[in-house]
């Protein structure tokens, strides 16, 4: 694996990495000269980096290779039972824009039972956000709640919550976004469609910090 890096005008020399782990990385010292070529202190860092890059791709390669040899890639479920004997493992591939991005199956009496999937990277992009929390709620500010802790990403897109030992996760209907400390209106309008308020009386939730609280007409939220 060989990385060049090319700007228009200058010839640029490339770093040969080999593939083994280097231990440490040197810091270049007050007293170093910082002189180009292969022993020279400022590419010791990069030929180290680079090495520890390509060890590190040629494991994944490895690892991928010795996962998949010899199971049947299928383009679909009948091709695999076409392919394959009974008791025998194969797989499908749903494409880049589905929830799981490889799916495994059994052949079993000549049906295709379902083995597991492996999840597409891009369903985690959405909960990236909850490693950066910016709300947590405390158990006494929902005491009547069978809610035990809460928390809010950064970007108000995402509610967790945990009832006992069970995980709730929530993706929160936002559209834009809106920060106030209070907000007074007559009436709230969802595309266009006005949304019909009630309002409980703070003696329906004395314990809940709130001097009053919207919900919908049936009380669902």
């Amino acid at each position: 694996m060989t990385v060049t890096i090319m700007y228009p005008g200058i010839d640029m020399a490339s770093i040969n990495e080999t593939a083994q782990w280097e231990n440490e990385i040197y810091q270049i010292a007050r007293g170093d000269k910082v002189e180009g070529g292969r022993g020279g202190a400022a590419n010791i860092q990069a030929k180290q980096l680079g090495n520890r890059t390509r060890y590190l791709y040629d494991q994944m390669q490895a690892i991928m290779t010795s996962a998949f040899t010899g199971i049947y890639h299928a383009s679909d479920e009948e091709n695999g039972l076409t392919h394959t004997s009974e008791g025998e493992l194969f797989f499908t591939s749903n494409g880049p824009d589905d929830e799981f991005i490889f799916s495994f199956f059994i052949n079993q009496g000549g049906v295709a039972v379902s083995a597991g999937e492996v999840i597409n990277g891009r369903a985690m992009l959405g909960l990236m956000g909850l490693i950066s929390s910016v709300s947590y709620l405390e158990p006494g500010r929902f005491s009547r709640s069978p809610v035990h802790s809460a928390v809010m990403d950064k970007d108000r897109r995402w509610l967790s919550y945990f009832v006992q030992d069970m995980l709730h996760l929530k993706r929160l209907a936002v559209h834009g976004a809106m920060s106030s400390d209070s907000l007074d209106v007559n009436e709230i309008r969802v595309k266009g469609v006005a949304a019909p308020l009630n309002y409980l009386d703070p003696a329906r939730y004395a314990r809940v910090p709130y001097s009053e609280v919207a919900t919908d007409k049936t009380f669902a939220s």
